[in-house]
């Protein structure tokens, strides 16, 4: 979920995954606890299987794990975002000279509905994380994520 706020006249757009990998990452270290008990009570394959199943869960909310933050600032007009996925960081800016349009797509390929993109020259730069909105805020969402996009539009000066 992605979520927009102002600090000191900048706009601070802010998307994680955290709903979605923590329940992941306990279920695995709940598969490991388990392995652990069924060890100490003589039980090798469970433990064995328990413990390949939580660390497999655990590998998986890692790899689940994604955050973005970006943030348009009218006073530099730059656009400065912090990205992490897994365990790589990309950190980057640009000019708001730099960004064409302000793209509100649908994206057929993934689960995750619309999206919103800055087009700076001829690369697409995603605003929010490719995470799936839970199945009932999808239409609100959707309804926010054109008022957003609209700010942005406003915001940086290009259509």
């Amino acid at each position: 979920m992605w979520n927009a706020k102002e600090e000191s006249g900048c706009l601070l757009i802010e998307t994680s995954t955290r709903w979605l990998f923590l329940p992941v990452q306990i279920a695995g270290f709940v598969f490991l606890s388990v392995a652990l008990l069924s060890l100490s009570f003589c039980r090798p394959f469970l433990g064995g299987f328990c413990a390949f199943l939580g660390g497999s869960l655990l590998f998986l909310s890692m790899k689940l794990r994604k955050s973005r933050e970006v943030i348009f600032d009218p006073y530099l007009k730059k656009v400065f975002w912090k990205h992490d996925e897994w365990s790589k960081s990309f950190v980057g800016s640009c000019s708001f000279d730099d960004i064409t349009h302000v793209l509100l797509e649908e994206e057929k390929q993934s689960r995750t509905g619309e999206n919103l993109f800055l087009l700076v020259g001829a690369e697409k730069m995603s605003v929010l994380c490719d995470a799936p909105a839970p199945a009932g805020k999808k239409v609100k969402a959707e309804g926010e994520l054109r008022a957003l996009a609209r700010r942005i539009r406003k915001i940086v000066g290009s259509y």
